[in-house]
């Protein structure tokens, strides 16, 4: 369903919100990465790693390259995010300027907040809570990206749309959502294998 979904590019707007957070993988805390788009809530990129290091944050940005990038990304102030968004989108100099605005939230009371992102986080603790942790970092990863295609595709939102419906990605699923997404999965499969 991964590979699926990712061949379809989806409409996003001009600025996504980037933040990381604490998951229990073992006796051990790693780090989940998310990247969500502001209009239209879908999540564009996730990671998990066991620290939160500048490569780590490349290894972020590197899976958002598909996507294009946004005028305009909102982080908090972790130090690896500036260095890595200059890095990863560049400088140009015909405008003087990076090519993307980086936005760091330092404090609660910043006209700029990252409460969307924070949302989401609290979405998948509220699902880790039912699963009391992982064991293994692999793991950790398959369900990340599960919840990933669950967050994207099959929860609709107050408007009564999937994030993938805002972002205009022409999958259609009937009633059972992931019972239709898996045999659009399967059904591109074997068109690819024929």
């Amino acid at each position: 369903m991964n590979e699926y979904t990712k061949k379809f590019k989806p409409e996003l707007s001009e600025k996504w919100h980037v933040d990381e957070q604490n998951i229990k993988v073992g006796k051990d805390w790693l780090w989940s990465w998310n990247v969500l788009d502001e209009d239209t809530r879908f999540l564009v990129a996730n990671n998990v790693t066991k620290t939160r290091y500048g490569h780590d944050v490349k290894a972020l940005l590197d899976k958002t390259k598909e996507y294009g990038k946004p005028e305009q990304m909102v982080t908090d102030g972790l130090q690896a995010y500036r260095k890595q968004i200059k890095k990863h989108y560049g400088y140009s100099v015909k405008k003087q300027d990076y090519n993307v605005e980086h936005v760091r939230v330092r404090t609660i009371r910043d006209h700029s907040h990252n409460n969307l992102i924070e949302r989401y986080h609290n979405e998948f603790r509220e699902w880790d809570k039912a699963k009391r942790g992982f064991k293994r970092e692999e793991t950790a990863t398959e369900w990340n990206e599960g919840f990933r295609l669950f967050h994207n595709f099959i929860k609709k939102g107050i408007d009564g749309l999937t994030p993938s419906e805002r972002a205009k990605i022409p999958i259609i699923l009937k009633d059972n959502r992931w019972m239709s997404l898996l045999l659009e999965s399967l059904k591109n499969e074997k068109k690819i294998n024929n």
